[in-house]
């Protein structure tokens, strides 16, 4: 089976522990699979790792949505059959519903899997006082912007939300 692993950044640069902790993951599992990586800019991979990286422009990185898009492209065009996703654990969630969304949207027989490691980490390797991501700095901002992007996400595919206070 052919695996590529697509690694996700969580805030920016490639400096905070985030990011370090994400290329560590991403490589370890290239490595276990003979796989590849396709990423973005902020995930700083050691060199004897085979890596893809998405076009970002100078406004900053690109939506996880248009990633997963990319991604699935990417591994369509090796011949993959499994994508790893890569990320913070509190992406996890996201990473893998936009990786569906994209798998659907072109029609690839593509598994989806999440990489062993990420699971494994305290909340501290992922919010960091250090990005330039303002909603990466801490859970509390973390929630708040996902609240608003789940109801821009189902708004943009005309679902209906409703959303509780909590």
């Amino acid at each position: 089976m052919a695996v590529g692993i697509v690694a996700f950044a969580f805030g920016t640069p490639d400096c905070i522990p985030s990011n370090r902790r994400i290329a560590e993951i991403a490589a370890v599992a290239a490595r276990a699979s003979a796989g590849q990586v396709f990423t973005q800019i902020d995930i700083p991979l050691p060199p004897d790792i085979r890596v893809t990286y998405i076009y970002e422009n100078p406004n900053g990185p690109p939506p996880t949505l248009i990633i997963a898009e990319a991604a699935v492209e990417w591994a369509v065009a090796q011949s993959l059959d499994e994508l790893r996703i890569a990320c913070a654990e509190p992406h996890v969630w996201r990473c893998e519903r936009d990786l569906r969304i994209a798998v659907a949207d072109r029609g690839a027989k593509l598994h989806i899997n999440v990489c062993d490691g990420v699971f494994e980490n305290h909340e501290s390797t992922w919010f960091n006082k250090e990005s330039r991501q303002i909603w990466t700095r801490s859970k509390k901002e973390w929630m708040k912007r996902e609240r608003i992007m789940n109801y821009r996400a189902a708004e943009l595919r005309g679902i209906v939300v409703t959303l509780s206070p909590q």
